[in-house]
């Protein structure tokens, strides 16, 4: 059995206690046997989409309850819809950890980024959030944003709205957007056009790619003190689609 950390209380019918490791993972430890413990939720004691849940004022952390089966967790179940990706916990989480350590490499600043994307992008709205894929000899992106489109008669396909290159903090944006050119411009149809996004630290900027020609649509935009206009500018490309060659 794991060492308890914090005493979480009873599951309904006091058969089995709940607690916490100092990681935040809950386990249960069945009272008369208490060798029998496990991380799994016991059987009998499943949530099911009908429960509902209240906050639990009796201790003096964050806790919710199951009104049913007693059972505690430590984050919301049922959190309101995200107003803007801020409000995403693992958007949230990411960022606290790269803004605590600005000298994070560029794998943990990508972190944060996919969230965004995906609620700039969501899935229910028939978009696709990729890791990059290779687009010419020049090299690949770090994400793809991919729209699910359907042709008459039922076909569907992935068309390519938006690419996404990921850099190191302190790299030359003059120098990036040379890179992002070379990358399109070399692209094996000639007609190529896209919307690109290039994504450094905490900046990103909207930009537009068409015959050669890299435009800049929005200027650096920070992540957490731009929320506004980072969410005006993917509203503008998602309902801005460029014409399909």
């Amino acid at each position: 059995m794991p060492p308890i950390r914090d005493d979480l209380g009873m599951l309904a019918g006091n058969t089995w206690s709940q607690h916490s490791t100092a990681h935040g993972q809950i386990y249960y430890v069945n009272v008369a046997t208490p060798q029998l413990s496990c991380y799994s939720i016991p059987e009998g004691w499943e949530d099911n989409a009908a429960d509902t849940w209240a906050l639990d004022n009796s201790v003096t952390w964050p806790q919710w309850r199951n009104q049913r089966t007693g059972r505690a967790v430590l984050q919301d179940p049922k959190p309101p819809v995200p107003r803007t990706y801020l409000e995403v916990p693992s958007v949230a989480a990411h960022l606290r950890v790269v803004e605590r350590t600005p000298d994070s490499p560029k794998s943990l600043y990508q972190r944060p980024l996919s969230g965004i994307l995906r609620f700039l992008f969501p899935d229910n709205q028939g978009f696709d959030v990729t890791r990059g894929e290779e687009v010419s000899s020049s090299g690949k992106p770090d994400f793809i944003v991919l729209k699910i489109l359907c042709r008459p008669g039922g076909s569907t396909y992935a068309y390519e709205l938006c690419v996404v290159n990921s850099k190191n903090i302190g790299t030359c944006w003059v120098s990036t957007e040379n890179q992002c050119r070379n990358y399109y411009t070399d692209h094996e149809n000639p007609d190529y056009q896209t919307y690109v996004i290039v994504h450094m630290g905490l900046e990103i900027g909207f930009y537009e790619y068409s015959q050669g020609d890299l435009s800049l649509l929005s200027g650096k935009l920070h992540v957490r003190r731009d929320v506004e206009f980072v969410i005006h500018w993917a509203e503008y490309i998602r309902n801005h689609p460029l014409l399909i060659e």
